[in-house]
C-alpha cells in the first residue's frame, strides 16, 4: 500500500494537533476563568490606564481622549465584554477644545481589528448621562453630553446654554454620521468607525432643541440601539416624552437608507394627554380651542439627510373626552370615541385629514379635510365634508358652529325642534389666506342635506306650528 506521509512526518503532525488543542484548551480555560471573575464583578484597568490612554490616542488622529477610570465589566449571558470608561472628556487635538463630556462609555473592541494590530470599537454604550441634541436652522446637528443634573426640560422664558462645540465647525449633517459609520474604507479618516455596528445609549436624559421649528422635545429614560446593516442604519427607541410636565411613553423604530439619504420613523405612542395638544397646533387655534381626554396611536415621519421632515402620517384613537373651542360652539362636547387619520406633505404644503370621527352615544360625526398650498395665489384651498348621524333636532345647534352657514343654520335651530335628524351633511369649499388675519378664511361655495323626521316644524311666523314631520331640507 502506498504511503503518502513519512513515520517522522505524522509523528510531527501529531505534535502539532496535540499543541493546537493544548492552546485551544488553555485559552478556553482562561476565557472561563476570566468570565467567573467578571461575573462577580468589575476588574480594575487602572493600573494600566496610562498605557490605555497612549493606545487610544494613536488610534484616534483627530481627537484627544482622556478618562477618569477604566475597567472591564460583563454583565452577564448574551452581553458582550466591555472596556468602560468613565469621565470621558473629547477635545479637538488641533485647538484643545473641548467637544464632549460623557459621564461613562462601554467599549467592546473588535477582534477583526485586534488581528490586524489595531483597536477599533464594535459596539459603544454610553450609559447614564444627559444630552442635549441641536438642530439648526441649515440641518446641522450639534450635540452637549453633560451631567444628569442639570435641567431637563429648558423652559421657553430660560435662556438656552449653548452648545459645546462651535458649530461652524463641529456641527455636522447626519447624512455625514450616517455614512461614516456605513462606511467599509479601513484607511479614511473616519477608519476607526468602520468596524463599529452598534451604538447603544442607556438611561439617558435628552433634549432636543429645533432651531428650525422653535420648540424643545425632552425625553426621560431613554433607550437606543443603533444597529448598522447593508447600506442602512437601523434603530430602535424607547423613552417617555415630556410635554408640559407630563410623561407619555413612546416606541420607535428608525431606518436610514444610505442611497437616498431618506430616514423614516414610527413611533408609537399610549396615553398621549390630549391637554398637551395645543404645543402642535397654530397659535390661532391654540387660543381658543381646548381638548381633555388621551389617545393612542402612531406617528410616521420621513426626514431627508438635513433631518428636514418631507411627510407626516398621524393616527390616533381614544376613548372618553371633551373638545371645547370658545370660536366654534357654545359649550364642550362630550365624546365616548374619538378617531383621527390625517397625511401632511412638507414640499407641497399639503394637508389631509382623511378621517375624523366622534362617537358620543348613538351620535356620530365624520369630517374629512384637505388644505392644498396655491402657489399661483399664495393661500390655501380648502374642501371639507362633513355628517352627522342620529341626533336630536334640539341638540343639533350644539354640532353646527356659529361662523358655519349662519343662515341656514339660524333658520333650522330657530324652526325645527324635537323630532330627529337621520343624516345631516355638508360639503364646502374656500380659500385661507393666513396674511389676512382678521378674516383668514373664506367660503367660495356651500351645500348641505338634513334628514329628519318627527320634527316640529315653523315655516312661517304667526302659522301655527306643524306637527310630526319628516322631510329633507337643502340649503346651499
Amino acid at each position: 500500500m502506498r504511503k503518502f506521509l513519512g513515520k517522522s512526518t505524522r509523528h510531527s503532525l501529531t505534535l502539532f494537533l496535540e499543541g493546537c488543542v493544548l492552546i485551544i484548551s488553555l485559552c478556553l480555560i482562561l476565557w472561563i476563568c476570566l468570565l467567573i471573575r467578571l461575573n462577580k464583578g468589575p476588574i480594575s484597568l487602572n493600573f494600566v490606564a496610562a498605557n490605555l490612554q497612549k493606545t487610544i490616542h494613536s488610534n484616534v488622529e483627530h481627537h484627544d481622549i482622556s478618562f477618569g477610570s477604566s475597567q472591564i465589566v460583563w454583565n452577564g449571558y448574551g452581553t458582550p465584554i466591555e472596556l468602560q470608561l468613565s469621565d470621558v472628556v473629547i477635545k479637538d487635538r488641533e485647538n484643545k477644545r473641548p467637544l464632549l463630556s460623557i459621564s461613562k462609555i462601554g467599549i467592546e473592541v473588535s477582534k477583526t481589528a485586534l488581528m490586524t494590530g489595531n483597536l477599533r470599537p464594535k459596539s459603544l454604550t454610553l450609559y447614564d448621562t444627559a444630552m442635549r441634541i441641536y438642530r439648526t436652522t441649515d440641518g446641522k446637528l450639534s450635540m452637549r453630553v453633560q451631567d444628569k443634573s442639570l435641567p431637563l426640560v429648558i423652559k421657553a422664558e430660560e435662556e438656552r446654554p449653548a452648545p459645546i462645540e462651535t458649530p461652524e465647525k463641529n456641527s455636522i449633517l447626519w447624512s455625514q454620521i450616517a455614512n461614516s459609520l456605513l462606511s467599509d474604507d479601513k484607511d479614511s479618516d473616519q477608519g476607526y468607525l468602520s468596524y463599529l455596528d452598534t451604538i447603544r445609549v442607556i438611561n439617558a436624559d435628552i433634549v432636543l432643541v429645533d432651531e428650525a421649528l422653535n420648540q424643545n422635545f425632552a425625553l426621560k429614560s431613554t433607550q437606543v440601539k443603533l444597529k448598522k446593516a447593508r447600506e442602512a442604519i437601523l434603530g430602535t427607541l424607547e423613552a417617555n416624552v415630556v410635554l408640559n410636565e407630563i410623561d407619555t411613553p413612546i416606541i420607535s423604530n428608525f431606518h436610514y437608507n444610505h442611497q437616498n439619504g431618506y430616514t423614516r420613523i414610527l413611533t408609537r405612542f399610549n396615553e398621549f394627554n390630549l391637554e398637551n395638544v395645543d404645543t402642535f397646533l397654530p397659535p390661532h387655534i391654540k387660543t381658543d380651542t381646548r381638548f381633555d381626554g388621551s389617545v393612542n396611536g402612531i406617528v410616521f415621519v420621513m426626514l431627508d439627510n438635513k433631518l428636514s421632515p418631507l411627510r407626516l402620517r398621524v393616527n390616533a384613537n381614544g376613548g372618553s373626552g371633551s373638545i371645547f373651542s370658545e370660536k366654534l360652539y357654545d359649550t364642550a362636547i362630550d365624546y365616548d370615541r374619538i378617531s383621527f387619520k390625517s397625511n401632511y406633505g412638507f414640499a407641497r404644503k399639503s394637508l389631509k385629514v382623511e378621517e375624523f370621527k366622534v362617537i358620543a352615544g348613538e351620535l356620530e360625526v365624520n369630517a374629512n379635510l384637505s388644505h392644498q398650498f396655491n402657489a399661483n395665489t399664495q393661500t390655501y384651498d380648502v374642501r371639507m365634508n362633513g355628517e352627522v348621524s342620529n341626533v336630536k333636532i334640539n341638540d343639533l345647534k350644539l354640532f353646527w358652529p356659529e361662523p358655519l352657514a349662519e343662515t341656514p343654520r339660524t333658520w333650522v335651530t330657530e324652526n325645527l325642534s324635537a323630532g330627529h335628524v337621520d343624516t345631516a351633511n355638508i360639503s364646502l369649499e374656500g380659500t385661507h389666506t393666513p396674511k389676512n388675519t382678521e378674516n383668514p378664511v373664506s367660503i367660495d361655495s356651500m351645500n348641505g342635506v338634513i334628514n329628519f323626521k318627527n320634527a316640529d316644524v315653523k315655516y312661517l311666523p304667526k302659522f301655527p306650528e306643524i306637527k310630526n314631520v319628516s322631510g329633507t331640507a337643502e340649503y346651499t
